[in-house]
C-alpha cells in the first residue's frame, strides 16, 4: 500500500512554497519543507526550558532558507491559516516557536494569507525577503567599516539604481502614494501632503495581538476624507521591517490607490461619520503623520464605482 503524504498540506502552502522559490531565486538562497526545529538548531546545551526543549525535539517548521555547502540556515517561515489567530493551544505553541527562535538566535517570519498579495508585480512575502537580504548586506558592510557603526538600517532610504544613472523607485511600498498626495497637495486638492497614520499598538497591549491592523487618513478639501487599510499577521521584528512599520506603509499604499481613483472620480470619501466611527475604534492606538482635522465642510455627492 502506498502511504505517501505531499510534503505541502494546503493550497496556501504550495502558494508561499512558489512565492518563497521565486524570492530566493535572485538571492542564491535554499528552500527546505517540513524541517525540523531540532534539526535547524542545535538545542542540545542551550538554555531551553524543559517544555521548550521538548516541544523543539517534535516541532518543525514550514519552511527554512539556507545557503552554502552546509546548508546554514538563514531563516524560517511560518504560514499560519486561521486556528493561529483564534486556538488557545496553536496559539501558545506559536509563541513556544518564537521563543525558541529568539532564544537560539534564528529569526522566524510569520505570514498570513494576505503576504501572498501582490505589490509592484510581486508578492508581500517577495519584498520581505528582498529586505532581509538588504538587511544582511547592510550589516555585513557596516561590520567591515564601510557604514559609520552608528548608521540604523531603513529600508525606506535604499533605492534601486537605474542603468543610466540616478535612482529609481524606492523599497518603501507606500513611495508612489506618498507622490500622489504630494500632487494633490500641490495642486490644492488637499490641505496637507502627509496622511494620518493610525496603526495597533503593540507596544502597551495587555496581551500581544495575532493581527496589526493600520489606517491611513487623507483629507481633500470640500470633500471628505481618503481612508486605507491594511491588516497582516504579527510578525513582531523580521530583520529590516517590524510588523507595525509594513502595515502603516500598506495603508498609506491603499489610501495612495483610492486618491487615485478619486482624481478620476471613481472613489467618494469618507464623511465626518465615517471617521469618527474609525477614531473610535483606534482610541489609544500609535499615531504619526498630520492629523485630519475633524471640521466640518461641504461633501461632494460622487458616487464611487
Amino acid at each position: 500500500m502506498d502511504r505517501r503524504r505531499p510534503l505541502l498540506s494546503n493550497g496556501g502552502e504550495l502558494r508561499v512554497d512558489a512565492a518563497l522559490s521565486e524570492a530566493l531565486s535572485g538571492h542564491g538562497a535554499k528552500l527546505d519543507r517540513k524541517v525540523r526545529v531540532a534539526s535547524a538548531l542545535d538545542i542540545n546545551g542551550s538554555s531551553l526550558s524543559d517544555e521548550d526543549f521538548a516541544y523543539a525535539l517534535k516541532a518543525e517548521f514550514d519552511f527554512v532558507v539556507s545557503s552554502g555547502t552546509e546548508r546554514m540556515p538563514h531563516f524560517a517561515v511560518e504560514f499560519d491559516g486561521a486556528q493561529h489567530l483564534t486556538d488557545p493551544t496553536t496559539i501558545r505553541r506559536d509563541r513556544q516557536k518564537e521563543r525558541i527562535c529568539r532564544s537560539l538566535g534564528l529569526p522566524l517570519l510569520r505570514i498570513g494569507v494576505e503576504a501572498l498579495s501582490q505589490r509592484r508585480k510581486r508578492t508581500i512575502l517577495a519584498w520581505l525577503v528582498d529586505v532581509f537580504y538588504l538587511a544582511e548586506s547592510f550589516y555585513e558592510q557596516q561590520e567591515r567599516g564601510a557604514i559609520p557603526p552608528d548608521e540604523p538600517f531603513m529600508y525606506f532610504s535604499v533605492f534601486e539604481p537605474q542603468p543610466g544613472g540616478g535612482l529609481g523607485q524606492s523599497f518603501a511600498l507606500d513611495q508612489e502614494a506618498r507622490l500622489a498626495m504630494v500632487e494633490a497637495h500641490a495642486a490644492g486638492l488637499a490641505p496637507t501632503h502627509v496622511p494620518e497614520e493610525v496603526t495597533t499598538d503593540t507596544i502597551r497591549c495587555e496581551s500581544r495581538p495575532e493581527v496589526v491592523e493600520s489606517f491611513a487618513l487623507f483629507e481633500v478639501r470640500d470633500s471628505g476624507f481618503i481612508i486605507g487599510r491594511s491588516s497582516l499577521r504579527n510578525f513582531g521584528y523580521f530583520p529590516g521591517v517590524a510588523a507595525p512599520e509594513l502595515a502603516s506603509d500598506l495603508a498609506v499604499a491603499d489610501a495612495g490607490r483610492y486618491l487615485r481613483l478619486y482624481r478620476m472620480g471613481r472613489y467618494r470619501p469618507t464623511n465626518l461619520e465615517g471617521l469618527a466611527r474609525i477614531r473610535a475604534r483606534t482610541k489609544g492606538w500609535q499615531r504619526s503623520g498630520s492629523p485630519c482635522t475633524d471640521l466640518p465642510f461641504q461633501f461632494v455627492d460622487e458616487a464611487a464605482v
